[in-house]
């Protein structure tokens, strides 16, 4: 057999791959077709040729250490088969990966005002498409695979619910309408039978006639999804009711807009509860009446300049200080922030014990994808070197309510971050005082003030006095941890004052507050100018909030 002659380049290959793994040919291919016959290395595993131009390049020596070149496919294809090595042309791509890269329309909502920096966080995201990005009325649209939707729970900061769009419609002009599109979705492949549901509707603008009412708009969805079990009963199925609706904890949570004759149905990703509720406040202990929510806490903190990269130098990483406080929600995230901590670690790993997500029970979604994507996201978190007492604290956190510091130190335990934050109680003329005489060697002066001043019900009288009076505490803190001429020399803060040098010669104090006459009386009388950063509509009894950046300028 081996006097005949092999036209057939890729029989010869064949043959030749498997002379050379059994150590009867010490001729590579490069010997027999040239250095360039095949640019791109290809294998079989287990009769099935595979491109691995991202894998290492084997080679004769590589094959000859195992008689059987046999090796580990875990990276390729996930398999834990063994397989020989063989060369030929044709290439085929793993099924496995099919599925998981199809690309879904997705929308993150959020507070108005907060668009931006939503999407600005998407551009991270798993498998996302940039150019899907798109702004839109309290969301953002995007495209991505199911990575994608995995990953934006895991990892965005300030969103409110992550929904996927199932269908679309133009031609909603009555019930009936609305009953037929919402039948043609195929709810065989979302649903099962044991699983539960639950429907919201949100109603746009000129409504078709019979669906203004959002509760009557949402039954038709609901009736529609019982209908099509009820068509696709078997009676040869004991059990063959169809899916229950369940308001609390359903497996499947669904959203349907309607706006005119246009309707939108998605499936809710972040289940029913809101991921602005992160998992580190206790629910057994009062909630602060005044709390500022996560997700604008954490988009005040990203429009600042606040990430990651700010305590990237150990030795003098940059100082936060929130003089006030109260439940610590600012100093907390911007610990989460600046150790890289996804939200969705502490939201489904919690206290080391896993919390599965709603999405792991439908019909299409991978677990193991999912814990693969928490595994990474656990690489990065940065909390075992940074929250100890070796690391020291970088956060600053004051407040004159002892009540509300016991909140605040109980929920900086449970996200894992309490060792990043000093805590202190006293007047904000107090903590200016405390900063400016301490001279030891943890003496830290702030870099960034960010805060929630009081305001409108958290003020602690009516009266205008007791107002401007605390506005008039914060601006004063401001101006005298600033200004180098105020600190008060003495030989160990020389390390502390080489830093400041290296500060810019004007200093940013952030305010998110809803009182406008405040925000501009100051202007003028301490020297302080303020901008106008965004204006936030919040979905809260609060109103209208305005994120405002205070410039001073030092005296150096």
């Amino acid at each position: 057999m081996m006097n005949r002659t092999y036209r057939n380049k890729a029989t010869i290959l064949l043959l030749t791959a498997t002379m050379v793994s059994i150590g009867m040919l010490d001729y590579s291919v490069d010997t027999l077709f040239g250095a360039n016959a095949f640019a791109t290395p290809r294998f079989c595993l287990d009769r099935k040729v595979f491109d691995v131009s991202a894998v290492p390049r084997f080679n004769r020596e590589n094959i000859l250490k195992d008689r059987q070149a046999t090796f580990d496919t875990n990276d390729i294809y996930g398999g834990k088969s063994k397989g020989r090595i063989y060369v030929g042309k044709r290439v085929n791509k793993p099924k496995e990966n099919r599925a998981s890269k199809k690309l879904s329309d997705y929308f993150a909502t959020t507070i108005p005002g907060m668009e931006k920096v939503l999407a600005k966080e998407l551009q991270s995201l798993t498998d996302v498409e940039m150019s899907s990005i798109v702004i839109g009325k309290s969301g953002v649209h995007f495209r991505g695979t199911k990575l994608t939707g995995m990953d934006s729970l895991i990892w965005l900061r300030t969103p409110l619910r992550v929904m996927e769009r199932l269908a679309t419609s133009d031609a909603i002009v009555d019930p009936q309408s609305l009953y037929d599109f919402c039948r043609s979705v195929d709810w065989k492949s979302l649903l099962h039978r044991n699983n539960t549901f639950k429907c919201d509707a949100v109603l746009g603008r000129d409504i078709p006639r019979g669906l203004s009412h959002s509760q009557y708009t949402a039954m038709t969805l609901r009736n529609a999804i019982k209908d099509c079990f009820r068509e696709l009963d078997n009676t040869d199925v004991e059990d063959s009711s169809p899916p229950s609706t369940d308001v609390s904890e359903p497996h499947l949570s669904l959203s349907l807009y309607l706006d005119r004759s246009s309707a939108m149905l998605y499936r809710v990703w972040s289940g029913v509860g809101s991921l602005h509720k992160r998992g580190y406040r206790d629910s057994n202990s009062p909630t602060h009446k005044a709390a500022l929510r996560e997700t604008t806490a954490a988009f005040m903190l990203l429009v600042a300049g606040w990430n990651s990269s700010c305590t990237a130098n150990a030795s003098r990483p940059l100082c936060l200080c929130d003089p006030m406080c109260g439940s610590g929600t600012i100093p907390i995230e911007a610990a989460l922030i600046a150790a890289d901590v996804a939200p969705g670690l502490i939201r489904y790993r919690s206290s080391g014990e896993r919390q599965q997500p709603s999405i792991l029970k439908w019909p299409d979604m991978d677990a193991q994808q999912w814990e693969e994507l928490l595994d990474r996201a656990q690489q990065r978190d940065r909390r075992p070197a940074m929250n100890s007492p070796l690391h020291g604290a970088f956060i600053l956190a004051n407040d004159c309510h002892e009540g509300s510091l016991r909140l605040a130190a109980q929920s900086a335990g449970l996200a894992g971050v309490k060792e990043m934050i000093r805590f202190s109680c006293g007047d904000v003329d107090q903590l200016a005082d405390k900063l400016l005489e301490d001279d030891s060697e943890n003496a830290m002066l702030p870099d960034i003030i960010a805060t929630n001043p009081p305001w409108d019900k958290r003020l602690e009288s009516g009266s205008g006095d007791d107002g401007d009076s605390a506005w008039r505490k914060l601006i004063e803190f401001a101006r005298a941890v600033w200004d180098p001429k105020a600190r008060r020399p003495s030989p160990s803060s020389s390390e502390v004052e080489d830093r400041r040098s290296l500060l810019p010669p004007r200093y940013p104090l952030w305010m998110l507050s809803g009182n406008e006459r405040m925000m501009w009386y100051f202007d003028d009388s301490l020297n302080a100018k303020a901008a106008y950063v965004h204006n936030i509509k919040s979905q809260s009894a609060a109103g209208n909030l305005q994120l405002l950046k205070y410039f001073f300028k030092s005296s150096q």
